[in-house]
């Protein structure tokens, strides 16, 4: 409810500005409101770990953003989602300043910088499946020189204990750029106070009243660009385990890792921009959260007009061995996906 109540007192906050920037913008012919969107829609082939096959044509989700010009300082940001039902995702308020250096204040609901998630694939890497975190945020974005920013950022999880409510998390993260001919790199990591802040691990907690030694987390990523080949790498850990009672892993306090590796190559074919990729990811100590214990995909990716790509790709998941406490099952899925922006 306190976060209901937060995202309603932005959207109220936007409300007016946005009104009033669309009579401007009616008036003046000016772009100070821009909307796009993003669709998806796939045919698919899926074999469950039960052994159950299924086919289906499914819209994956349709996105519509609205991004809005306040003033040369300060913009404003809204996010839907349209899976299923409606959500508003993300709603945000970006002010830059100077004040030693080049500085973004951001608040609202969005991600947290904690993670990168790269992938050329069409589906997310496990990574994200286990460490994803959005919340409603106050944060700051500092560039002390070009292609290196500093974020630092505080925000209420949804780890809390009975009837209370707090703002109980901190993060804080850094990323590198380098370009130069025929190489690009980008590298960088993070720390967050708590791990059981991210979206699914919150969710997960056995003991909503044990919540006064919960391990921070950490995580490094590093992608590089050599001519057309794509290298990525990312890394997710709690600094130390989980008391027993709140998230096991074989009779013992968990200490939930995962990691991303992906290689993709960028080619043409018949004149049409492509991207073969494939990536493995796997967790640990992870089962009581639900994620799967290993992920490897493969697909294609094509462009075939502006805006608009194919994803072909085959994934493979396998759950956590009986030895873990698992039932040691695969599953497997095929699948064709169409995405357009707007």
């Amino acid at each position: 409810m306190q976060n209901i109540c937060k995202l309603l007192v932005i959207f109220l906050f936007f409300l007016p500005i946005s009104t009033e920037v669309i009579a401007k913008k009616v008036v003046t012919k000016k772009d100070k409101i821009k909307f796009s969107g993003l669709f998806k829609a796939k045919i698919y082939y899926d074999e469950s770990m039960a052994n159950k096959a299924t086919t289906d044509i499914k819209i994956v989700e349709v996105n519509l953003e609205a991004k809005a010009k306040i003033s040369k300082s300060l913009k404003a940001n809204l996010y839907y989602i349209f899976s299923g039902t409606p959500t508003l995702y993300a709603a945000y308020l970006n002010y830059k300043t100077s004040l030693l250096y080049p500085t973004q204040i951001h608040f609202g609901k969005n991600y947290t910088p904690y993670g990168e998630y790269k992938t050329h694939l069409s589906s997310d890497p496990i990574t994200m499946s286990l460490c994803d975190t959005t919340a409603t945020f106050l944060g700051a974005t500092v560039t002390p020189k070009a292609d290196f920013n500093i974020y630092v950022y505080l925000f209420k999880s949804d780890a809390q204990k009975p009837h209370e409510s707090k703002i109980n998390n901190f993060g804080a993260a850094v990323d590198y750029k380098y370009k130069t001919k025929g190489l690009e790199v980008k590298m960088g990591g993070g720390f967050v106070n708590s791990f059981a802040s991210t979206d699914t691990v919150s969710s997960k907690l056995s003991d909503p009243n044990n919540l006064d030694n919960l391990p921070g987390g950490y995580n490094a990523f590093a992608t590089v660009k050599i001519a057309d080949i794509w290298l990525i790498a990312e890394y997710f850990s709690a600094l130390s385990a989980f008391d027993v009672n709140n998230l096991s892993f074989k009779n013992k306090g968990a200490r939930p890792s995962t990691y991303h590796l992906e290689v993709a190559y960028e080619y043409s074919m018949f004149n049409i921009k492509t991207i073969a990729a494939a990536s493995f990811g796997q967790t640990n100590e992870a089962i009581a959260t639900g994620v799967v214990k290993s992920a490897i995909r493969a697909g294609l990716q094509f462009t075939l007009i502006k805006n608009v790509t194919l994803g072909l790709q085959w994934s493979s998941k396998d759950s956590y061995s009986v030895a873990d406490g698992g039932k040691g099952q695969s599953s497997k899925h095929i699948k064709a996906q169409v995405a357009a922006i707007f």
